[in-house]
């Protein structure tokens, strides 16, 4: 009686309603299994890796899983349309490669979310802001060391061919590194400690924001960040000692906290006798009401 009315009120036919009922059943409660199974492997697994590959596994074997049922329903009595359906997708292919290249970008783009709207993203030779994602293009903001005002298209193709570098919604900062060289003849100690009071400080504000995405970003992505807190490392080059401030920043305000970083490493040294930086002489001649002076190397990326 239930199926003699929904035919009366709907349309479709006895069978057609089964294969809808079927199909929506079989979406539930593979969605059901997939969910108790992933919750009861995350709760007996504790390393980052074991989580994201049992929560992998499951998604792709319940995908596959429904689509193995769903199609034993609906292409039972359909092998002359999916002939001539594979007749037309394969003239089409031909004809229109690159159009559904970029429409087939542009559906990855919006299932997979490698980058959206506002994303800072790095595409073969090609950077900036995500401002526009159409059907066969997305358009970037162009960026240098600062927006440049130019504004690119860019084929939705290009995800399949080059790799996207992006800075993720979960983890939205990024590592900069400042180096710097003294001479070998400076007090090496003095200067790397008080480069990392310099470094610490700048990042202590970050620190809260930084624990928190890292924790979000493990049930996102298999990552492991290790130590977030700023570092100075040394090494020794053929030119000195070479001192390089490592710490984590937000993309957009890179340039500005490298120009505070500077003004204050060249406050710190300015009363130090005993370091200097490459291309300063080691003895400054000392003469009244003149201070030593400082030269500054050049500071790439």
């Amino acid at each position: 009686m239930t199926w003699d009315w929904l035919h009366q009120t709907t349309g479709p036919s006895l069978e057609r309603q089964h294969q809808i009922v079927s199909t929506l059943a079989i979406i539930v409660c593979l969605y059901l299994l997939r969910q108790i199974a992933v919750s009861a492997a995350l709760r007996h697994t504790e390393d980052p890796r074991g989580r994201y590959t049992w929560k992998k596994s499951l998604t792709y074997a319940a995908w596959l899983l429904a689509i193995m049922l769903i199609a034993r329903i609906w292409l039972a009595g359909f092998q002359t349309l999916l002939t001539m359906l594979g007749l037309v997708s394969a003239a089409l292919t031909i004809v229109l490669k690159d159009v559904l290249i970029n429409l087939a970008g542009w559906v990855f783009i919006m299932l997979r979310k490698p980058f959206r709207v506002g994303s800072r993203v790095q595409i073969d030779r090609f950077s900036g802001d995500v401002v526009d994602i159409g059907l066969f293009q997305f358009a970037l903001m162009e960026i240098k060391e600062q927006s440049t005002g130019r504004i690119l298209h860019i084929p939705n193709g290009l995800v399949y061919v080059h790799t996207v570098a992006t800075i993720s919604d979960a983890f939205p900062f990024l590592w900069n590194e400042i180096p710097l060289t003294l001479t070998l003849d400076s007090d090496w100690e003095k200067a790397r400690a008080l480069l990392i009071q310099i470094v610490t400080r700048e990042a202590e504000s970050l620190q809260e924001q930084v624990h928190d995405c890292v924790m979000a970003a493990t049930h996102e992505y298999m990552i492991h960040l290790g130590v977030t807190t700023p570092m100075v490392y040394l090494s020794v080059t053929a030119d000195g000692v070479m001192l390089t401030m490592r710490y984590l920043c937000e993309p957009r305000n890179r340039r500005d906290s490298e120009m505070r970083m500077w003004e204050a490493v060249l406050r710190a040294f300015k009363g130090e006798e005993n370091i200097h930086l490459r291309g300063t002489p080691s003895q400054v001649p000392v003469a009244p009401r003149l201070e030593p002076t400082v030269g500054v190397p050049e500071v790439s990326g």
